[in-house]
């Protein structure tokens, strides 16, 4: 059900765990994270109740139309990577690092002469672990990752679920991103580099992962309004391609699969024609030709139905060693979106 009361889209989105049954209540609520241009004490937390297969989820009531008489076409496109930071990835994350140079060579050839923004999101709002935090304040160093930048320069956009990395805690390294900035252009001098650099979002996460909860805070105005951790990202006459990566379920993002869906369609003024996703998820579970082998984790249908709730959605497996194909075929879509495309 939609909850009205639930969620302002300019504020953070509260997670909690979902499912079909039992009850969340307020009491085990998991909070994602003030809006880190809003003072604490002018922000109203929300709380949720969800009872049985009913869940609480995001308004959709401030959704705008686009303009079905203006001339199709697109001549700028925001990619958003959304990457579990639990593990790893698994392995699948350093295959996406591997595919870089490929995905870029596409993006040339695809998409020469156009705007191009990227931004990279990982799954929570943390910047590395809780477990090292402390090991840093007792002793200077973690124990479990002894490269583990225990003074990094971290701000509050380093913690809020949905905002772009900069400085990634798997490599502890800062990442060629204009200052003030947390997406880079395809004007970037080495986009390969860039984009290597933000998609090591490593495993230091704390293990509850926000997959849809991530990708759509990434784009609500809390975080891309003037102030916000990324604004000017996302522009209202671009397409919006996403490459969510990801081997585990998704047990707190409120809301179904549908509401996901309805939340970027809403963004993109209601055009759901305007949105290409791109899931590579564990496909161990009922997938015909799958390449994982066994479920690592639980695997999660609602990613998967979150794929095929959007008219360019695409699956693929987070276990396979080249994303190439997968791109090949992202990338042939992102044609023919962006002929279809009618900017807002």
């Amino acid at each position: 059900m939609i909850n009205d009361d639930l969620h302002d889209p300019d504020d953070p989105i509260e997670l909690g765990t979902t499912g079909d049954t039992g009850t969340t209540d307020s009491s085990t609520t998991l909070e994602t994270g003030t809006d880190p241009t809003t003072d604490a004490t002018d922000s109203d937390t929300a709380t949720s109740e969800t009872t049985g297969t009913d869940t609480d989820t995001l308004t959709t009531d401030w959704e705008t139309t686009y303009d079905t008489d203006t001339t199709p076409g697109c001549d700028k496109v925001d990619f958003l990577f959304v990457i579990d930071n639990y593990n790893g990835g698994l392995g699948g994350l350093a295959a996406l690092k591997a595919s870089i140079p490929d995905f870029v060579d596409k993006v040339n050839a695809h998409l020469d002469g156009y705007d191009v923004h990227f931004l990279v999101t990982d799954t929570d709002d943390e910047w590395g672990t809780p477990e090292c935090e402390a090991d840093c304040t007792n002793q200077g160093f973690c124990d479990p990752w002894p490269d583990y930048a225990c003074n990094a320069p971290i701000t509050a956009c380093d913690a809020t679920l949905g905002a772009g990395v900069v400085y990634p805690s798997g490599s502890d390294t800062p990442c060629d991103v204009v200052p003030g900035r947390r997406y880079v252009t395809d004007e970037n001098a080495n986009l390969v580099d860039a984009l290597t650099c933000l998609t090591d979002v490593g495993s230091h996460g704390g293990g509850t992962q926000s997959q849809a909860g991530a990708l759509t805070s990434a784009v609500l105005p809390f975080n891309t309004k003037p102030g916000g951790c990324n604004e000017d990202f996302l522009r209202s006459d671009a397409l919006l391609v996403v490459i969510l990566l990801t081997h585990t379920d998704d047990d707190t993002t409120p809301g179904l699969p549908s509401d996901w869906a309805q939340v970027l369609i809403n963004i993109k003024g209601g055009n759901p024609h305007a949105i290409v996703l791109l899931g590579l998820l564990d496909d161990s579970a009922n997938k015909p030709d799958n390449i994982c082998q066994q479920p690592v984790f639980n695997p999660d249908p609602r990613l998967s139905e979150l794929v095929a709730a959007l008219p360019y959605g695409i699956e693929g497996s987070a276990c396979t060693s080249d994303f190439g194909p997968y791109f090949d075929e992202a990338f042939s879509i992102v044609d023919v979106a962006c002929q279809e495309f009618i900017p807002e």
